[in-house]
């Protein structure tokens, strides 16, 4: 997904969360190309062992460092996290908006392989914080883009809404389907994943 960044907003955010336990106190650089030539050597190790050692796998350690710091997991950079600008509640509409349908893929940090779903999100608008609605999406999608558990994201960006804006009318409700339940362990394909975090009128 492409959004404008806000590092300034990003890192507030990122104190906020590491204030209720919801962070961990890091800094990640992810256009360091010491990093990516670091990943790179430690998967071609991986592939070593595994005995992949033939052409059709030169180029993949490279390719899956540049994934990893680039693309899938680039919502550990703060420096990254989308502008998020507010506008008055001009009409007023005070009752609630709900975003559906938000696509959620992100990575299961237990084993490295996906899970994918959709996130729906709802909140009470107040007199000057109506945020756009693409915006939304850019915050699920900034909090799925690193290796996650759903719970923890789910609370993520429950709180992380209810501090852009500023109000405890929050639902976050997220259903996702885990390849490390379908792939591997139980081998089920049909299982899905809900979590949810209400807070205020929806409490």
């Amino acid at each position: 997904m492409s959004y404008k960044h806000c590092s300034e907003l990003g890192h507030k955010v990122r104190n906020h969360l590491i204030a209720l336990g919801l962070e961990q106190p890091r800094d990640f650089a992810n256009d360091s190309q010491a990093k990516i030539n670091s990943i790179a050597a430690s998967y071609k190790d991986i592939l070593d062992t595994l005995g992949l050692k033939t052409q059709e796998f030169e180029q993949t350690p490279q390719r899956v460092a540049r994934m990893f710091t680039q693309e899938i997991f680039n919502g550990l950079d703060y420096n990254n996290f989308p502008t998020c600008a507010l506008y008055e509640n001009e009409f007023p509409y005070s009752g609630k908006l709900t975003q559906k349908n938000i696509n959620i893929m992100s990575t299961c940090e237990h084993h490295f392989v996906p899970f994918i779903g959709e996130a729906e999100v709802s909140f009470i608008p107040k007199d000057n914080n109506i945020i756009g609605l693409c915006r939304i999406n850019s915050i699920c999608d900034f909090f799925a883009r690193r290796p996650q558990i759903q719970e923890r994201m789910t609370a993520q960006i429950f709180e992380t809404l209810k501090f852009i804006l500023g109000s405890e009318d929050i639902s976050v409700k997220i259903k996702a389907k885990h390849t490390c339940v379908s792939l591997r362990g139980a081998n089920n394909k049909d299982t899905e994943t809900y979590t949810e975090m209400l807070g205020g009128v929806f409490a």
